[in-house]
């Protein structure tokens, strides 16, 4: 049976987002993620300092993206920068197929389907991303992803786009997850570029964050 339920359904629709757990069996996100190894090192191998050529991806040199790199002052808080985007790769991932097969997994596609009420679904990105204590300060301040596609969004079923995050590891609440707004708290605003905490502070003690186990999405 899905892991998803119509609960689940209606409150991505009455809300913007929903933490469905489980979604995807812990063992096929296992068997997949021996692909992300040909990508990145293991998180042990990593902080031993091994991995070669994967581990040193993710250094940098005399500019901002050394590892373990002191932050002050104005580096604090919410912010983009650029080596939190290190240790994204793009779809395919190669390997055995199975990190690839994830995509389109079976219980993702039904949620996709329900939740977007068609079966008509275009996929226009997929990526992998991998994040290490210590490379970055990843928070980033609240803002909506709507680069990610040059189609306008819009806002009536059969024009919805969906945004999901898989867990391909344990996300615990120690670990940065992802943090969200209900829109219900956000309506109202137009204005898409990201929302610093000094302008909204209303948002940011709003938001929530999203922990869950691999295979959660």
């Amino acid at each position: 049976m899905a892991a998803f339920t119509e609960a689940h359904v209606r409150r991505w629709r009455d809300q913007g987002w929903v933490l469905v757990e489980d979604l995807v069996p812990v063992d096929e996100i296992d068997a997949a993620c021996e692909d992300l190894w040909r990508h990145y090192p293991r998180p042990d191998e990593f902080h031993a300092g091994a991995g070669g050529e994967r581990r040193a991806a993710f250094l940098g040199g005399a500019d901002d993206r050394n590892l373990f790199r002191s932050a002050s002052g104005g580096d604090r808080g919410p912010a983009f920068r650029a080596e939190q985007f290190l240790g994204r790769t793009l779809f395919p991932f190669g390997g055995t197929g199975a990190l690839d097969r994830l995509v389109v997994h079976d219980d993702v596609v039904a949620f996709a389907a329900a939740a977007l009420g068609s079966d008509d679904l275009r996929l226009y990105q997929m990526a992998v991303w991998a994040k290490y204590a210590g490379v970055a300060d990843y928070e980033q301040p609240l803002h909506q992803d709507h680069n990610h596609s040059i189609v306008p969004p819009r806002s009536e079923p059969g024009w919805w786009h969906l945004e999901g995050f898989l867990y391909l590891s344990d996300v615990e609440d120690g670990v940065g997850p992802t943090r969200l707004v209900d829109t219900g708290r956000s309506a109202g605003r137009l204005d898409v570029r990201p929302r610093p905490p000094a302008d909204e502070p209303e948002l940011y003690a709003a938001e929530v964050a999203a922990p869950g186990r691999r295979g959660s999405f």
